[in-house]
This record gives structure tokens, C-alpha cells and sequence, in this order.
């Protein structure tokens, strides 16, 4: 019984495909920046917020205090040293400071339905705090040995 009513609050996309032909025009294959923005029309329904080719700043602008929202967003990646221009994209699950412990625990529980879509990412990070809410943390909270994958 608790399974079926627990399926049955899971959230879904109304139009997954415009999420993912988002992720292909911004994210195509030569971009060193982009980013897409996904958020909740209501409590059940994930629909595509926005989208962009600026970096993380131009993203940030498009976030809401009082919402949880997910964005796959691009960045420049030269911390390799190579000679070759690469790219990393970063799955973000943003949970704004005005939104209550209750709602967030119930969209943290879409993340795997959200993930499906918004894909492929190199990394995924939480970020709780707009002020933080950066490049320069975006890029270190997303290295693989970084420790926390949280921007607070």
C-alpha cells in the first residue's frame, strides 16, 4: 500500500522532450557554455523554466528563493592542463532558503526522475545559499575529490 500511494506523489515532466531538445541546442557539441533550467509548474508537474548560453551568473539570475529547481549547466574545464578546450556539465538540484524542510524533502525525492532527463552530466552538487551560488564554487564543489558537493 505505501508503495503505491508513494508512486502515485512522484513527480513528472509534462513535456520531457522540450527538456531535452533544451539540453541539445544549448549543450551541442562545441559550446563551452550553456545552461537549462528546470522547475515545478505545481506540486507533481516538472516543466522546462529557461534556458541560456551564459555561464553560471546568467543561471543564478533565473533561480527562485522560495523553489526547488534543477539546472545542467556548462563550464569551461582547463584545470587539466591539456591544450584541448573541454567542457564540463554539472548537474545543480537548487533548493531556495524560503522553501520548507517539508517541501524540499518531497523534491529531493523527484531527483531520480529528474536525473533520467537531464542528462549526461560529470557531476552533481546541491546548492542551498544564492549569495554562493557561483562559478568559482560550482567549479570546485564539482571536482570529484572536493569532499562536500554542497554550495551553503
Amino acid at each position: 500500500f505505501f508503495f503505491c500511494c508513494f508512486l502515485a506523489t512522484m513527480a513528472r515532466f509534462a513535456d520531457a522532450s522540450s527538456v531535452t531538445a533544451a539540453i541539445n541546442d544549448v549543450l551541442a557539441q562545441g559550446s563551452f557554455s550553456g545552461w537549462v533550467l528546470v522547475g515545478y509548474q505545481d506540486d507533481k508537474t516538472l516543466v522546462l523554466q529557461g534556458k541560456g548560453n551564459g555561464g553560471v551568473s546568467e543561471l543564478v539570475q533565473n533561480i527562485k528563493e522560495d523553489e526547488a529547481q534543477f539546472c545542467l549547466v556548462r563550464i569551461d574545464d582547463n584545470t587539466k592542463g591539456s591544450l584541448k578546450e573541454t567542457t564540463r556539465d554539472i548537474f545543480i538540484a537548487w533548493y531556495g532558503p524560503g522553501l520548507s524542510i517539508i517541501k524540499r524533502g518531497k523534491k529531493t525525492s523527484d531527483l531520480g526522475t529528474v536525473q533520467k532527463v537531464m542528462k549526461p552530466f560529470h557531476a552533481d552538487i546541491t546548492a542551498v545559499n544564492k549569495e554562493n551560488f557561483n562559478e568559482t564554487n560550482v567549479r570546485d564543489k564539482s571536482m570529484p575529490l572536493s569532499g562536500s558537493h554542497v554550495i551553503d
